[in-house]
């Protein structure tokens, strides 16, 4: 959306980049790097005091977990589980842990785990970090 959005800035609309290049170069993105960089802007958003707005002097931080429906595969079930019961086709799902600063809107630590966790588990590990 962001080259599309690019393009049209520049009069170009998109010329030349197909749907499946789009797709293609999207699979070339290292997942570590996008974590990275959005650790980065965390750390540097709190590093500087005088932006980081508080209650009382605290940091108020929710967290909550979420399943996320996978596309079906034998790989996606072994890696993150299946959310359906015994006896129906399987749904491979994941467990997106988040935890979220409430007064600044932004998004402090994320995991991505199999489909059961232990939210409560996976808050304390954020926090830590």
């Amino acid at each position: 959306m962001e080259l599309k959005a690019f393009f049209q800035q520049i009069g170009k609309n998109g010329e030349g980049i197909s749907k499946a290049g789009y797709t293609k170069q999207r699979q070339k993105l290292n997942p570590l790097a996008l974590k990275h960089l959005a650790d980065l802007r965390a750390s540097n958003f709190y590093k500087d005091s005088q932006m980081v707005r508080r209650l009382r002097g605290y940091v108020v931080l929710a967290n909550d977990g979420s399943g996320i429906n996978l596309p079906n595969s034998d790989e996606t079930i072994h890696t993150y589980g299946s959310s359906s019961r015994k006896g129906t086709k399987p749904q491979a799902q994941l467990g997106l842990g988040c935890m979220f600063d409430v007064i600044n809107k932004m998004i402090v630590g994320s995991t991505i785990n199999r489909y059961k966790f232990n939210e409560r588990q996976c808050a304390l590990e954020q926090m830590d970090y």
